[in-house]
């Protein structure tokens, strides 16, 4: 634990200085979002801040963006409460990856935690049910594929080298809470 709080000391400090959003427009100022004693680390229940995409496929349907010693990924789609469809478990496992090679080239990569975060209301609402629909119309072997491709998803979340850190808001349903279990710090 003492070789990790100097990164989470300035991730609180970046933090801190950061105008960070709750809800919807008012601003904290001056308040640490991680705090950290001898016995426990504690991270507040706080929506950090907005971040726009650096990147743009599987149409957005999760973003990345490397800002200063953070990575950010952001499900982003409100509209169904960011239901989990295969394109969002591929586009999310996609960039975990990408950030797990930038964390590789340790020279050259000055990325201390992730944080992972939605738009909208809520977190997630779990499953898109339409997914769920043609999942109950596919062979058992597309199916254990499916779960493979999910458990590999949350394997790479909960593997990652640096801090996880989940920025709950609303509801969290389903698969949700598996990115959630797989996260350091909710």
């Amino acid at each position: 634990m003492d070789a990790v709080v100097p990164s989470l000391l300035k991730l609180n400090g970046f933090l801190s200085k950061h105008s960070a959003t709750f809800g919807s427009s008012r601003y904290l100022k001056n308040k640490p979002l991680l705090h950290y004693s001898s016995s426990s680390l504690v991270a507040s229940n706080y929506h950090v801040r907005e971040f726009s995409s650096t990147r743009s496929n599987d149409e957005d349907c999760v973003l990345l963006e490397v800002d200063d010693c953070f990575a950010t990924i952001t499900l982003n789609r409100p509209k169904v409460h960011n239901a989990m469809s295969e394109t969002v478990i591929s586009s999310l496992h996609n960039r975990l990856k990408e950030v797990s090679e930038l964390v590789k080239e340790e020279n050259k990569s000055s990325i201390r935690a992730l944080f992972l975060k939605s738009n909208g209301k809520n977190f997630s609402a779990g499953a898109d049910l339409e997914y769920m629909k043609r999942l109950g119309e596919y062979p058992q072997e597309k199916n254990f594929e499916d779960a493979m491709q999910l458990s590999s998803m949350f394997n790479s979340l909960a593997t990652l080298r640096i801090p996880t850190v989940a920025l709950v808001q609303g509801a969290a349903y389903g698969g949700a809470l598996g990115l959630i279990s797989a996260s350091d710090i909710v």
